[in-house]
């Protein structure tokens, strides 16, 4: 077991503890690097790669929308970037290994309406009109949620 003691955006930091609960003072404990990653399977593959950098932006995203002040919103605007650039790399592996559903799932994750279209052009200009369909009827659909969010608002507000 680990005393952390110093968690970073890719590594946790901590002492190791060698059969006991808290790490000793003497001999000078070693501070250890931990790098913060998935446990996915089959690692060295680029699907696994990018579902891992997916993941980690996810939790960061998560993180900093817990966190309200002005200096988080670069942030999450940034990680938010992060995640749609994820996606959209694992969309366009599954499109060419021809997984439409696949696809189209990872289409429904797309954080904003801006990164949805841009799955929608990646998936007509690759030749799957289907999913190019699919995916734009999502956009209509949010759309229509977005316009009865609006309407709740002004009638509760």
């Amino acid at each position: 077991t680990y005393w952390l003691t110093y968690v970073s955006e890719t590594a946790l930091h901590g002492v190791l503890c060698k059969g006991v609960t808290y790490p000793g003072i003497s001999p000078r404990p070693i501070l250890s690097i931990l790098p913060l990653t998935m446990p996915l399977c089959d690692t060295d593959s680029e699907r696994t790669q990018l579902e891992q950098g997916r993941l980690l932006t996810f939790v960061r995203t998560y993180d900093l929308g817990n966190v309200n002040s002005a200096e988080n919103e670069g942030r999450v605007e940034e990680t938010e970037r992060e995640e749609t650039t994820h996606l959209l790399k694992l969309m366009a592996l599954a499109v060419k290994n021809g997984r439409d559903y696949k696809a189209f799932e990872l289409a429904r994750l797309m954080p904003s309406l801006s990164s949805l279209e841009m799955a929608a052009r990646y998936a007509s200009k690759s030749g799957r009109a289907q999913l190019a369909q699919k995916i734009n009827n999502l956009l209509r659909n949010w759309d229509e949620e977005k316009d009865e969010e609006k309407d709740d608002i002004f009638v509760t507000g």
